[in-house]
């Protein structure tokens, strides 16, 4: 910003009847740190990350146009404004991480358990906010891990729906997370 508004002296005295616009640099930033910040968000199966890495990089990109523009207090007020608001959502992010238990389970790959496991998360009232299945390659064999996030219950209608999973549809595995 410094160079966009002072580095031009001399091109200014040599042509003082044109017009030029300092603010194209920091257009020219704006789009460049966009395409950096869009390469790092990934969609991971239904789900996204790097959204906030992104934001963040054009926040700081944000900062460095206002001090470079010589506008500090823009900058430190910004700069506390955004430190702020990552420290809140994160928390706020590993609050709602904490209320929703997640259960990673492993069956043969041959076997059909997903129509199952939605029933009987029905039979027992328990949302299911999130699922993901991957075929996995385990002990020589294919198996298919799925990893389900419920909704936090009250009760234990979840505590209830993992044990009839373990007895009804037998997992070659299953883990249950509550992060509380």
């Amino acid at each position: 910003m410094m160079i966009s508004i002072y580095g031009f002296a001399a091109w200014d005295a040599a042509h003082p009847d044109a017009v030029r616009d300092p603010a194209r640099l920091a257009a020219q930033i704006v789009t460049g740190i966009g395409f950096l910040g869009a390469g790092t968000i990934l969609q991971t199966g239904t789900g996204i990350k790097g959204l906030t890495t992104a934001t963040t990089i054009w926040i700081v990109m944000a900062l460095g146009i206002a001090c470079g523009s010589g506008n500090f207090v823009i900058g430190a007020l910004g700069t506390i404004l955004a430190f702020v608001a990552l420290v809140m959502m994160r928390k706020i992010e590993e609050t709602m991480v904490k209320r929703n238990p997640i259960i990673v389970l492993l069956f043969p790959s041959d076997k059909a358990v997903l129509a199952d496991l939605l029933s009987l998360a029905s039979q027992h009232n328990v949302k299911i906010m999130y699922t993901e299945s991957l075929l996995i390659d385990r002990e020589g064999e294919k198996a298919i891990q799925i990893t389900l996030r419920m909704k936090h219950t009250r009760g234990n209608s979840n505590s209830l729906f993992v044990d009839d999973i373990r007895v009804s549809l037998k997992p070659l595995d299953l883990k249950y997370t509550i992060n509380n």
